[in-house]
């Protein structure tokens, strides 16, 4: 009988992880692999794998379409290929690296020799199922695409960020990860509004709220490249190797109109449409623009803040795409206000040239003007706004602004400022710090320490369990 037969549903092998079962790293696994395929793994865990059946699926080749300006096509089922997890940073990542033997980092990929100007963007990868340990669809099919500038062979500055729901296409190749299943390709395209013009940079590509249904995106490794990349790890970058497949398409090109994006090269237009809140795509696309204008690094780090201002600019995002939130009318009462004036409709106008100046990144601004008193003055001194913007507080104090370091937004006792050194302290990413603002019961920690002793021991009995089963059917064959 060969290893397979003997492997796990995923939830099993989760639990069974959890439980220090499986800590015998060093020994010989017959569940990982099939006698005829060989396995080998480079310093960040990832796997290479080969089958000497030839692969799996029908006999074609995924490739890049016309008017690709920069690609890298996909490995096939016959060849090596190394196996990625393409997911932000998040309290399931680690969890599901272990258990699929990758690194948790999010792979980021480098491009160069660019002559034009990109509009569309398309790439393959696969979508696992925690619950099931086959193929899935992810709910949603959300993912957060990063552009980042060259900064001497690593990722430098954030450039532009789109927040999209491209289309998704099963290709009808079928792939053995080392999972209960083989997994199909998929291959997912999309528009990028606006346009961008880098002849050398750094692609990142994330899929966003995977553990809402517990359906995570992966990817492959593409045979074309430098053979360098990096992963992200929070707001670090760590090299590494291997190319992933992606197509960079310029105007017009086969790709580009196909996916649910249509209009010109605005955020405003570009956020019509797509499936993703629309504040979250405004705020997601014109924050690159408002951070170049103010010279902001990272995030925004830093000017007194705990929390950066990306990250409140974040907050603002979460309470304005859910109706449900307590906060909800307030503020969508504030970010109209500070928008009116910023478009020149207000009672006080800033002058024609501040308008056109701030219009690619309006939205941006208006929500981060009512954040706080600190990070609007930060603003206002910034772009040199002339105008009064409210702020969003409960009675006039610093402590009553529910965004700001001291707020407690989600009532629960703790500062945003402590939820966010909570989950900086473990690398978390900014929809973890979201998470944790905006829901009493969570306070910026990884799961507690309770619920993993109460998995280990239900992973031991469930373990137990399988043991028996194996050896009654092994007793049943002799």
């Amino acid at each position: 009988m060969t290893g397979s037969a003997y492997r796990l549903s995923g939830f099993a092998l989760l639990l069974s992880l959890l439980s220090g079962l499986l800590s015998t790293a060093g020994a010989e696994d017959s569940s990982c692999c099939r006698e005829d395929e060989t396995v080998s793994s480079d310093v960040y865990g990832a796997f290479l794998r080969t089958d000497s059946d030839g692969g799996k699926g029908e006999a074609k080749i995924e490739s890049c379409p016309s008017g690709t300006h920069f690609g890298q096509p996909p490995s096939t089922p016959s060849e090596p290929f190394q196996l990625r997890l393409c997911e932000a940073p998040g309290s399931w990542t680690p969890v599901i690296a272990a258990l699929l033997g990758v690194d948790s980092g999010a792979p980021c990929d480098d491009f160069h020799g660019v002559s034009t100007e990109i509009c569309a963007l398309q790439w393959w990868g696969f979508e696992w199922s925690l619950d099931t340990g086959g193929a899935c669809n992810r709910a949603g099919n959300r993912f957060a695409i990063r552009l980042y500038e060259d900064n001497a062979g690593t990722p430098g500055n954030l450039l532009l960020e789109w927040n999209v729901v491209p289309s998704r296409t099963d290709t009808g190749l079928l792939y053995d990860v080392g999972v209960d299943a083989d997994l199909p390709l998929i291959h997912y395209e999309t528009e990028l509004r606006p346009c961008y013009s880098e002849t050398d940079g750094w692609i990142l590509i994330e899929a966003v709220d995977s553990d809402v249904d517990f359906c995570f995106a992966l990817t492959l490794s593409s045979p074309v490249g430098n053979n360098q990349m990096v992963l992200r790890h929070g707001t670090t970058f760590t090299p590494t190797t291997g190319d992933l497949p992606f197509c960079l398409i310029g105007e017009g090109g086969e790709g580009e109109g196909e996916g649910e994006i249509e209009g010109e090269s605005t955020c405003d237009v570009f956020c019509e449409g797509t499936g993703v809140c629309v504040y979250e795509c405004l705020f997601g696309c014109e924050w690159p623009s408002f951070a170049a204008e103010c010279g902001v690094a990272g995030d925004g780090e830093g000017g007194g803040q705990r929390i950066p201002l990306r990250w409140g600019l974040g907050m603002v995002r979460a309470i304005l795409c859910n109706d449900q939130q307590p906060h909800h009318e307030g503020v969508l009462a504030d970010y109209e206000n500070n928008l009116a004036t910023l478009e020149g409709r207000g009672g006080c106008q800033e002058s024609s040239a501040m308008e056109a100046m701030v219009s690619p990144y309006r939205h941006a601004v208006a929500a981060l003007l009512l954040v706080s008193n600190g990070i609007q003055s930060r603003v206002r001194n910034c772009l040199g706004l002339q105008c009064n913007y409210p702020v969003y507080d409960i009675n006039d104090k610093t402590a009553d602004e529910p965004f700001s370091d001291d707020g407690d937004l989600d009532g629960d006792g703790m500062t945003n400022a402590d939820e966010y050194d909570n989950v900086a302290a473990w690398g978390g990413s900014m929809e973890d710090f979201i998470e944790a603002v905006t829901n009493p019961s969570s306070y910026g920690q990884p799961m507690p320490t309770v619920r993993w002793v109460g998995l280990a021991c239900l992973a031991a009995l469930l373990m137990f369990a399988v043991v028996l089963i194996l050896r009654r059917k092994t007793a049943a064959k002799a």
